[in-house]
């Protein structure tokens, strides 16, 4: 019996059957941006992912969207769980600020977000990566 319970661990490991859990971690009290335009000072102090602006002139506004909040980016199909971190509208574009699971910050498009609100989601099986609390400058 025991053969073939790990026989069959064994084949779903190889396979791709198991997969990582994803934990997410409570969102950050600080690192992030809302209810204003960054700045580049924001960004300097890692307050910011980014600052859309002309000279010191903030040329966004912000989105009104909750900051930060849970989210899932779509990377060509695959779901990413990031944190939202940054939301701002310039012109038609609407820019999104994210927290990666390594600590890093990324820029997106605010359609490629699937936000997910502030109460941590449900554990799911099919997204090994999990955003940290750690801040990073972008890369």
């Amino acid at each position: 019996m025991r053969r073939t319970y790990a026989a069959a661990l064994f084949l779903m490991a190889l396979t791709g059957e198991i997969r990582a859990q994803t934990s997410w971690p409570p969102l950050p009290a600080s690192g992030f941006i809302t209810g204003r335009a960054a700045t580049q000072a924001d960004v300097r102090s890692g307050q910011a992912a980014f600052a859309l602006a002309q000279g010191p002139v903030p040329v966004s506004t912000p989105l009104p969207l909750k900051i930060p909040q849970y989210a899932y980016l779509d990377d060509e199909g695959k779901r990413v769980p990031v944190i939202l971190i940054q939301a701002e509208q310039a012109r038609d574009m609407q820019v999104v600020g994210l927290l990666m699971a390594d600590g890093t910050t990324m820029l997106a498009f605010r359609n490629q977000l699937v936000l997910l609100g502030t109460r941590p989601p449900p554990q799911s099986s099919d997204n090994p990566a999990t955003p940290s609390q750690s801040r990073a400058r972008v890369k």
